[in-house]
């Protein structure tokens, strides 16, 4: 604006005209600027994001100079060695390095998130629409996300599992064990990280004869194939049901 009110004084000079006729700009140097609620929003969103992404980058690097030490091989016997090797594992656990390990992604998917949400309320003012398109892209992408995460707690055999997976775990034994609606194992983690253990040990007979008819069907070697073929012959009698459905090309199984 003050640009604009130099040149039309220029014009008046060169046509002659009054300079009373050009307008005052309505720019006030000396008033204190005061950013919009957008903006702060924006900027704030982004410096959030950056510094999220860069603590991350940070923390990648402390991490690998732990594990650079923790795999240095000390001086000494086999036995002195061995108990090193002990000492530094205990304190990895101890120090919950591996929580760290495995949280570092988590703070780099909500460094994105949070960038995102950034640049939606950067295009509302801009273009409406624009800022609805990303903005649903971007809370249906997340939404996959957590629901990906929390399926592994429900169903053991989905390899959905993520760090905020034992999060949400934790999160949502407490919620249970507060409301007595059912009663949760008290350590959580562990739980969760046995579910699937205790899934195979339910479901040990189906998977042999399973993993059976995959090598069978996977090896085109003879000798295999008969080792198969008399492993099947050896199954436990409750497994039969299991062998007929599978084994449906091998008419004398």
């Amino acid at each position: 604006m003050l640009l604009f009110e130099l040149v039309s004084i220029q014009r008046t000079f060169a046509n002659g005209t009054p300079l009373d006729t050009v307008p005052f700009s309505p720019s006030n140097l000396s008033a204190k600027f005061i950013p919009s609620r957008g903006h702060v929003w924006v900027n704030g969103l982004r410096l959030t994001s950056l510094v999220l992404s860069f603590t991350t980058a940070l923390m990648a690097v402390l991490v690998k100079q732990w594990l650079h030490h923790y795999a240095a091989l000390p001086s000494g016997t086999s036995r002195e060695r061995s108990h090193t090797r002990q000492f530094r594992y205990a304190g990895f656990q101890k120090w919950q390095v591996f929580v760290m390990v495995g949280l570092l992604p988590v703070v780099m998917h909500a460094a994105l998130a949070i960038f995102f949400l950034g640049l939606v309320v950067f295009l509302i003012p801009l273009q409406v629409s624009l800022s609805w398109i990303i903005g649903t892209i971007t809370v249906f992408v997340y939404a996959a996300y957590i629901i990906s995460a929390i399926l592994p707690i429900f169903f053991s055999q989905c390899p959905y599992r993520t760090p905020l997976s034992d999060v949400a775990y934790h999160l949502i034994a407490s919620f249970f064990m507060f409301m007595s609606l059912q009663k949760w194992p008290q350590n959580s983690a562990m739980a969760l990280r046995d579910a699937g253990s205790a899934a195979v040990r339910a479901q040990s007979d189906e998977l042999l004869v399973d993993a059976l008819h995959w090598l069978l069907s996977a090896s085109s070697d003879p000798g295999i194939q008969d080792m198969v073929i008399q492993s099947v012959g050896g199954l436990p009698m409750p497994s039969k049901p299991r062998v007929d459905q599978v084994f449906q090309e091998v008419s004398d199984i």
